[in-house]
């Protein structure tokens, strides 16, 4: 992923560290609270009263952490794409802190990448996605696509793009994985409803030029 790529080791190990640290807070928290001695063999603790309410709160961390990103198809395949990398790079993929930093991970890469997206797509084409929602599983066909394109291009505001053809038009959403066509129909992906969705609940204009 071009996030991960930026990352060397030791950005890696910094936010682990800090993962590791918000996530297990609260046994390193009771681990300290029953220090007794520090001596040359290390630490002397008090006995556990109860193990289980240790195991317990940090697996609510966990959990608490896991929905603040929430889960969706796309998400869990960028969170699938982002272990992969790891393993490739043969760094250890199991644990509870990489499980959180693969969420987050993921998450951020969604949004930092809807707010590419959003930034240069024009309004006439999230209207086409949105056309494309309504008929979902269902799709489009070529002969709506290229009617949807034509009143675009004769809108007189959209003279800029008056020459262009219709395969200029949609390969923007091909290539950010907004869209895909099957033989003579048009199709939404995945991709493309989760964007919508962020547009909404971000507030994001949908009216915007072209």
């Amino acid at each position: 992923m071009e996030i991960l790529n930026q990352l060397n080791q030791w950005h890696l190990l910094f936010i682990f560290g800090i993962i590791f640290i918000f996530v297990f807070r609260k046994p390193i928290n009771g681990l300290l609270n029953r220090t007794t001695k520090v001596g040359k063999s290390g630490l002397e603790a008090a006995s556990v009263e109860n193990q289980n309410d240790s195991t317990s709160n940090t697996a609510e961390a966990v959990e608490e952490l896991l929905s603040m990103v929430g889960s969706s198809i796309v998400i869990d395949d960028l969170e699938k794409s982002i272990l992969n990398d790891l393993k490739t790079r043969g760094l250890d993929t199991t644990g509870d802190s990489v499980k959180v930093l693969t969420k987050h991970l993921a998450g951020t890469q969604l949004l930092a990448g809807f707010e590419r997206v959003h930034s240069i797509i024009f309004g006439s084409q999230i209207g086409l996605l949105e056309a494309l929602n309504e008929s979902a599983g269902k799709g489009k066909s070529r002969e709506f696509v290229e009617g949807y394109f034509n009143a675009v291009v004769a809108d007189k505001n959209n003279a800029s793009i008056s020459e262009w053809k219709l395969s200029q038009y949609l390969e923007y959403l091909f290539t950010n994985i907004l869209i895909t066509q099957n033989n003579d129909e048009f199709h939404i992906t995945n991709m493309g409803v989760e964007f919508l969705t962020w547009l909404v609940r971000s507030g994001k204009p949908r009216k915007r030029v072209l």
